[in-house]
């Protein structure tokens, strides 16, 4: 079982899981102002926030302060001044070190934010979006989803997986139908899946984790509190079940891996029916 939305990094056929069953892209010259905003954007990004080496340092201050600070009030503040004087002093300079780290962090990304080249490139995204989702022949009512796939490199013949801090990345598309055509399409292209080909949609009932929140509504509010999805300290985010719509293609067997809360999408655009995973 292959997921369509496996990324090999370490291949020059980056995206090959998913290219035999593209039937559209965009034309070069889309493609190619769509490349100069995503380098403007890169730009607007480094603007926005420290440098590396400074972010870094920004956590080991602050970790550093909260261990001390819990220390300190296990120990009592008295007790702590004077059994360990200068980790205290330590711990106080870290914290306000972070603390003055975080609010330039902040006025940056303000200011980045709020200047008029920033918003000038967001009105240009906009505005090329449409035009690549127009020239896709994107229905112009496609409903926006979730679908999670990963990035990995392969060695020595065994897959492993870039990211370790979750289990899946989250990736957007619009879904459609398109004549005996499941449909997912982005401004890159479209990905086109008979949906004779499909074998079902299936139940995954079990905990996964995932990355970045697409959505206007935030994950634990309206629609989506009924999904019971929660958030760790570093962001990552969990939710249970999963679905994978399953489908043959040529010689192997594909799975699209989605959220619950895309389920309603996936069965009105293919009326496929789903199954409890054996």
């Amino acid at each position: 079982m292959k997921n369509l939305f496996a990324m090999d990094l370490g291949s020059e056929a980056e995206g090959a899981g998913w290219d035999k069953f593209v039937i559209r892209r965009v034309d070069g010259e889309l493609s190619e102002r769509q490349d100069e905003i995503s380098e403007g954007f890169d730009e607007h990004r480094k603007n926005a926030t420290l440098p590396g080496w400074l972010s870094i340092a920004k956590t080991l201050c602050a970790l550093f302060c909260v261990i001390v600070l819990s220390a300190v009030i296990r120990a009592g503040f008295t007790t702590a001044m004077r059994n360990a004087p200068g980790l205290v002093i330590s711990g106080a300079v870290s914290g306000a070190v972070a603390l003055v780290l975080w609010l330039i962090d902040r006025k940056k990304t303000k200011n980045v934010l709020g200047s008029k080249d920033f918003n000038a490139d967001v009105e240009a995204a906009e505005k090329i979006n449409e035009e690549s989702f127009a020239a896709l022949a994107v229905p112009a009512d496609a409903k926006s989803i979730d679908v999670f796939g990963y990035a990995y490199e392969n060695k020595n013949g065994k897959e492993k997986k870039m990211n370790i801090f979750c289990d899946y990345l989250t990736m957007q598309f619009r879904i459609f139908r398109e004549g005996d055509l499941l449909c997912l399409g982005d401004v890159s292209g479209v990905i086109g899946v008979p949906v004779c080909d499909i074998t079902g949609i299936y139940k995954i009932n079990k905990r996964v984790s995932f990355m970045e929140w697409n959505k206007d509504e935030r994950f634990d509010k309206g629609e989506y509190k009924q999904y019971k999805i929660t958030c760790n300290n570093a962001g990552v985010l969990f939710i249970k079940p999963v679905y994978a719509l399953r489908f043959l293609g040529g010689d192997d067997e594909y799975e699209i891996i989605f959220p619950a809360y895309e389920l309603d999408a996936f069965t009105r655009a293919t009326g496929v029916s789903v199954r409890e995973e054996e």
